[in-house]
Order: C-alpha cells, then sequence, then structure tokens
C-alpha cells in the first residue's frame, strides 16, 4: 500500500514539474507576456500608493 502510493506521489510530482516546465518556457519565450506583466505591476504599484499586490 505505501509503494502504490509513493508511486502515485511521484508520478503526479512529474506530471505537475512537466507542467510548470512548459509554462516557464512559454512565459520566457514570449516577450509579450512579460511586457503585460511589467505593466501590470507598475500599474498596480500606482494605483495602490505604490504597494505592490500579487
Amino acid at each position: 500500500m505505501k509503494r502504490m502510493l509513493n508511486r502515485m506521489l511521484r508520478y503526479a510530482d512529474a506530471i505537475v514539474k512537466r507542467g510548470v516546465d512548459k509554462l516557464i518556457d512559454t512565459i520566457a519565450y514570449n516577450p509579450e507576456l512579460q511586457t503585460k506583466n511589467a505593466e501590470t505591476q507598475a500599474q498596480n504599484a500606482s494605483t495602490n500608493g505604490g504597494i505592490l499586490c500579487y
């Protein structure tokens, strides 16, 4: 039982890691998303009195 749970957790961990890696690659290779993110953070900082909210 314990082995089966460990195997399932390793499998789920690998799936999540693969998805995160794909997301990071997509963001890293898409300068438009980076620009929009920077603009959104700057706009949030100006509307919140300089306090960044994430």
